[in-house]
């Protein structure tokens, strides 16, 4: 009769018995613990879980987020290995509730701590896009910091500063509601946060009194404007109240003022607003004096200043009062003459300083233009006078 080994039998038996077993209800093959077993269980586990849970408050201090997650999870861990009984006694439901408590803080610090990166992502965002979004406006919040600080200083203050404001402003203005939607962050936040624009920083808090009070500064500066303008006015006709009285000449621009309603030249009240009174009655006060000295002139006409009157001098002389409108009253050329050659050393011209002496309408007085008399080289020498080659501005105020 064959033998089967001992061994081999064994590790039969082993088989057989595993499949038997494996073969068993869970309940059968895993069998319940006994109340004290149990118990004594449960209070190892939550000594287990205790001691993780413990650990949490200083992972937080150090802000080790990581480790307190891992800690719950491990804490997790050990509960879930105690009882059902055993939790919903106090001792069970106390550890679960400081549980719990943590892990919800845990939760709120992570939300927090995302929301706070999401924020400064979208600081960081805000931050690159504001230079870009007002270097656009920079000239024109310039100009409007001007009405608001009313300090020209070194500013030109020129009437195309202010066409200029009215061009732009309105799409300024329109930029409004994109702005305060762009740059929420910085304008909850950081309110004082600029970008170094051409001549001033341009703050966040700035664009919105910008938005605010612009109609305001830009009505702040044509009223500077206005002034600066007038007060340059005043001096050049000072200026020329000086010369008159000393000299006896004037230039074209203050006759026309004086005679002709040309004042506007200067400065249109139209377009930058109104002008102050004071200053207004210093303009009439300085052009009442110059009427009254240029009224009371008794400069007379010289002709030995200027000798030669001959017809060509008196043609051309002519042409010249066609073209100004006025009567001509008499002319002069001197008898000496300045020749004028290129840079080959070949003649031009000769010109003769002269005079033509010139009444307008309405006026009381004449006017006496310093001129210079042309004669040209013709390649064989001077045939005569037959052009005026350059008026001067001013002129002299003569006796009618």
């Amino acid at each position: 009769m064959y033998m089967i080994p001992k061994l081999t039998a064994k590790i039969m038996l082993a088989l057989c018995l595993g499949l038997f077993i494996s073969s068993m209800p869970l309940e059968a093959a895993k069998k319940p613990l006994s109340p004290e077993k149990q118990l004594k269980k449960d209070i190892k586990y939550k000594k287990f879980a205790e001691k993780q849970i413990n650990r949490i408050p200083g992972y937080f201090q150090k802000t080790n987020y990581k480790s307190v997650e891992r800690t719950i999870e491990q804490a997790k861990k050990y509960i879930a290995k105690i009882s059902e009984g055993y939790m919903s006694s106090p001792d069970g439901l106390a550890l679960q509730d400081k549980l719990n408590g943590y892990e919800k803080q845990y939760i709120q610090l992570s939300t927090n701590k995302a929301q706070q990166s999401a924020a400064a992502n979208e600081l960081i965002d805000q931050k690159a896009r504001y230079g870009q979004a007002v270097r656009g406006f920079d000239d024109l919040l310039t100009l409007l910091n001007v009405g608001k600080t009313k300090e020209l200083k070194n500013y030109n203050a020129s009437l195309s500063k202010v066409e200029f404001v009215d061009k732009n402003l309105p799409g300024f203005l329109a930029y409004e509601n994109d702005f305060r939607k762009n740059f929420a962050t910085l304008i909850k936040n950081h309110p004082d946060y600029g970008y170094q624009g051409s001549m001033i920083t341009i703050k966040v808090s700035f664009v919105l009194d910008m938005f605010k009070n612009a109609k305001i500064y830009r009505d702040n500066l044509k009223s500077l404007i206005a002034g600066s303008n007038i007060d340059d006015f005043i001096a050049k006709k000072t200026d020329a109240l000086n010369l008159l009285k000393s000299k006896g000449y004037i230039y074209y621009d203050s006759l026309d003022d004086l005679f002709h309603n040309g004042s506007n030249k200067y400065f249109n009240q139209d377009k930058i607003g109104s002008i102050p009174q004071d200053k207004l009655d210093k303009v009439a006060a300085i052009k009442k004096e110059m009427v009254k000295v240029i009224k009371n002139t008794d400069r007379k006409w010289n002709s030995s200043d200027y000798p030669n009157d001959s017809g060509d001098v008196k043609k051309v002389a002519s042409r010249f009062a066609k073209n100004k409108g006025g009567e001509l009253i008499a002319y002069g050329a001197n008898k000496s003459a300045t020749l004028y050659k290129n840079g080959l050393g070949i003649p031009l011209y000769k010109g003769y300083p002269g005079m033509v002496i010139l009444h307008m309408k309405d006026e009381p007085f004449n006017r006496g233009y310093f001129t210079e008399f042309k004669d040209p080289y013709d390649g064989t020498g001077y045939p005569g006078i037959s052009v005026m080659r350059k008026v001067q501005g001013k002129i002299i105020i003569l006796e009618k």
